[in-house]
């Protein structure tokens, strides 16, 4: 474990540069602007559109291109401009640093008066954007960047050791996803014996879990010095359930439930002979964000955040070896406790940082610390240290874990 920390240290201070080439583009005055990015998908239809059809008859004007699917379309209003039909100064859309922008004298003539006025309003699904105001294309991408514990990505798919998360041709705003783990629950891959089935959205994801042990991802076990598929099966049971993540106003939700099981045929096991089984009823971590430091408008920096909170686990311990017909007895046991985790995001240099890490902590459960490692824009390694204190809920399990996995980005 003392090696593993030595070597993410090492990683770490190598990653901080805090070298960043100015933009071609100007930034703007945060004193004298205002700008937001459109999230509604009517509108955001409704902009493409107009885009459309300004290139027909424009078709000579080449600083207007074509909107992508993954594009934010990011308004910009002039605070001191009173006049409603004049309030847009300048309409930015791209991703990763790489805008185009609309002008002042060139929205009258691709937008109309009424989408003007109905942009403005903004009463609608929008979020709040800062890139327009840095001085850098790595600043903008800083601002923007998605780490691997977050809801929403701006790829169109990712496939992973943890997840796979494809978002629907022709509806970006949503995507399906496959969780082959939970680590913000303190269950990474290789002990969590559900497959959760969703439908995501940028703030929200809600889905139904699914017992499934076909997915066995192989841990090295550091107690025993050896690499096993089946870590937690003799203890662990599953049932069918739902599972629900949010992330709204800064308060971050992670939540999983089942149903209470009536019989013994309704929990999944992996051995005919299990006797007990432990299942999990209900999973809870609230958490909140706390930015410790993270990249200014002319100073690129790492981003370091703080997510403090609480977790609830409800366990039953479920005896098995009863007669038919008979009603399942079971002993519970509860875990509320302090729950916190440190993110790290290493400078932008190029389009994407090299390090993403993050250590948790849930007491008197469980530390997870998590190395990903960037080798291009689209692949990873990632490196996960498990420990799991004594404790009724994770008696089943290894004291201390060591696993690596891998996450691609691939866009339509």
């Amino acid at each position: 474990m003392k090696n593993i920390i030595k070597i993410i240290s090492l990683i770490i201070l190598f990653s901080l540069n805090t070298y960043a080439q100015k933009s071609k583009i100007s930034p703007l005055d945060s004193r004298k602007y205002d700008a937001w990015s459109v999230e509604y998908p009517e509108y955001r239809l409704f902009f493409e559109s107009y885009i459309e059809q300004y290139k027909i008859i424009n078709p000579v004007d080449s600083l207007i291109v074509d909107v992508k699917p993954n594009d934010k379309v990011i308004i910009v209003t002039s605070v001191l401009e009173k006049d409603i039909n004049k309030k847009i100064f300048e309409i930015w859309y791209g991703l990763d640093g790489q805008y185009t922008i609309i002008p002042r004298e060139k929205i009258s003539w691709i937008f109309g008066t009424e989408f003007q006025k109905i942009l403005v309003e903004k009463n609608y699904f929008h979020l709040d954007s800062k890139v327009v105001f840095f001085d850098s294309d790595q600043g903008r991408i800083a601002n923007t960047y998605l780490s691997t514990n977050d809801l929403w990505t701006d790829k169109s798919i990712i496939i992973s050791t943890e997840k796979i998360f494809s978002k629907i041709p022709g509806r970006p705003d949503y995507a399906m996803t496959i969780n082959l783990s939970n680590e913000l629950l303190g269950y990474p891959k290789g002990i969590y014996n559900n497959v959760g089935l969703g439908i995501s959205m940028k703030l929200v994801e809600i889905g139904i879990l699914i017992p499934f042990n076909g997915y066995k991802y192989p841990l090295f076990v550091i107690d025993s010095s050896n690499v096993q598929g089946n870590t937690g099966d003799e203890y662990y049971g599953s049932l069918y359930g739902g599972y629900g993540k949010f992330d709204i106003s800064g308060i971050k939700g992670n939540i999983e439930f089942h149903a209470t099981p009536i019989n013994a045929d309704d929990i999944n096991t992996n051995s005919d002979e299990t006797i007990n089984s432990m299942i999990g009823l209900l999973k809870v971590s609230i958490t909140t964000k706390i930015d410790l430091l993270k990249s200014e408008y002319s100073s690129i920096r790492p981003r370091i955040s703080l997510y403090p909170g609480i977790y609830t686990h409800r366990y039953n311990l479920f005896d098995l070896n009863v007669d038919e017909g008979n009603s399942l007895t079971s002993i519970p046991y509860n875990e509320t406790n302090l729950y916190a985790r440190l993110e790290y995001i290493s400078i932008i240099k190029k389009d994407y940082p090299l390090i993403e890490s993050f250590y948790q902590l849930m007491l008197n459960h469980s530390s997870i610390l998590s190395l990903s490692v960037n080798i291009s824009k689209n692949f990873s390694l990632r490196f996960d240290s498990i420990h799991y204190f004594d404790s009724d809920i994770t008696v089943g399990l290894p004291k201390d874990l060591f696993t690596v996995g891998i996450r691609i980005k691939l866009d339509y």
